[in-house]
C-alpha cells in the first residue's frame, strides 16, 4: 500500500513527528492522495477551525463547502507538496 504525506514544506527528506493540535507529536500519513493534497496546501482555518472533509459509509472522501467559493478562498495562491 502506498502512503502519502501532505505538507506546505518542500524538500522533506525524512518525515519526523511534529507537535499536533492535540499536544502530542505525530507524523501523519494517509492512503488517500486526495486527503494528502488537502493537507499539503495548509489552508487557512475554516469558520469551524477544521478541514471540511468527511468519509461516507463506504469510506469515500467527501468535501463540504460551508460558505460560497470556500475552495477558492481557502486554497487560492497556496502551494503544497505531497510525499509518497
Amino acid at each position: 500500500m502506498k502512503l502519502y504525506h501532505g505538507s506546505s514544506v518542500g524538500g522533506i527528506i525524512e518525515l519526523l513527528p511534529a507537535l499536533s493540535n492535540h499536544g502530542k507529536e505525530y507524523a501523519y500519513l494517509t492512503n488517500s492522495r486526495v486527503l494528502a493534497i488537502l493537507y499539503a496546501h495548509n489552508p487557512i482555518k475554516s469558520p469551524g477551525g477544521f478541514f471540511t472533509y468527511r468519509f461516507n459509509k463506504d469510506g469515500k472522501l467527501l468535501y463540504d463547502e460551508y460558505f460560497p467559493n470556500q475552495t477558492a478562498v481557502m486554497y487560492k495562491g497556496r502551494k503544497g507538496y505531497v510525499y509518497a
